[in-house]
């Protein structure tokens, strides 16, 4: 892997230091996102981190604090800054020793980080796309990766983190709902109609270049064709200008892979070289079971388009 970190989320490439190039243990962490994800998702308790033959269910701000600390070190932060978050990392550290898992702080503070993403999402909030924006750089400059798999529905926020992924760690399945849109600001928020405005603008250019961007060259006239009658219209035919299809057809335009829901739990337990039995766990059961049910729900309304209700006996 480079040791140059991409020009993602608006920072600029940092070199790796010397200690992050150093990490040979792997820590393996599986992050179960929520159906609506707000401010203080951070904190949730979806992330499962594997270490020897245990699995630890936590929440991921143990190490967002340890990769937000990397990254401003990385970029000649002023120390004061620093140590508040190493200040706010012991805090942490200690809750998790008192909950007998000390042993997962030295393992995400000292090693690769392997990264992957359930993705079963309505959308949620740009404050913890940004918080797992933190968590991607520092997985790849830590020379791990952080990998992305869409579940029933990849919507709003959501499918911006499955972009978020590289193209070859992005996977969803044949039958997943993926949506882009422009959000809608809450009116208590206390953003002026200017600003609105203008995060509609840069959000409207994002998810544009997104998919142009991805999507393979035979087939970007096929997406800007989709993106003209929706995101780009003159006229659009929802106030939210809204961008949808399903994975197989974010597969044929060549911006992901597709996996169906066994074959995809098969490459989760793969990639992590994980028991199968970490797929027992409650958030990670969830996510695949809904999958399942999904896809025979819509092989099941296949079958019958095609045949008819009189072959079904």
């Amino acid at each position: 892997m480079s040791n140059i970190i991409r020009a993602d989320f608006g920072l600029q490439s940092i070199p790796l230091s010397k200690d992050m190039q150093n990490h040979k243990e792997i820590a393996d962490c599986i992050l179960a996102i929520e159906q609506e994800a707000d401010y203080s998702s951070i904190k949730s308790t979806n992330l499962f981190v594997m270490h020897g033959n245990k699995v630890t269910r936590m929440s991921p701000n143990y190490l967002y604090l340890v990769a937000k600390e990397s990254e401003r070190r990385e970029l000649g932060m002023p120390e004061e800054y620093v140590q508040r978050l190493i200040q706010s990392q012991k805090e942490e550290a200690g809750v998790l020793v008192e909950k007998g898992v000390g042993e997962v702080v030295s393992l995400l503070s000292n090693s690769r980080i392997r990264f992957s993403m359930l993705l079963d999402t309505s959308g949620g909030v740009g404050m913890y796309r940004e918080n797992l924006g933190t968590i991607q750089r520092y997985a790849e400059r830590s020379g791990g990766d952080f990998a992305a798999y869409g579940g029933v529905d990849v919507k709003s926020m959501g499918a911006l983190l499955l972009m978020a992924a590289p193209k070859r760690l992005r996977f969803a399945h044949p039958f997943s709902n993926i949506l882009f849109h422009l959000p809608t600001t809450d009116p208590e928020a206390g953003v002026s109609k200017r600003d609105r405005r203008r995060n509609r603008k840069i959000i409207k250019g994002e998810i544009r270049d997104l998919l142009l961007d991805e999507a393979s060259e035979e087939k970007r006239a096929e997406v800007k064709k989709k993106l003209d009658e929706t995101l780009l219209a003159e006229k659009p035919k929802t106030p939210d200008r809204r961008v949808v299809f399903i994975g197989k057809t974010a597969e044929e335009w060549g911006i992901l892979k597709t996996l169906d829901a066994k074959a995809m739990a098969r490459h989760l337990v793969d990639r992590h070289q994980m028991p199968k039995e970490v797929l027992d766990q409650s958030l990670i059961r969830d996510f695949f079971a809904e999958l399942f049910a999904h896809e025979r729900k819509k092989i099941a309304g296949l079958f019958m388009a095609i045949f008819g209700k009189e072959n079904d006996e």
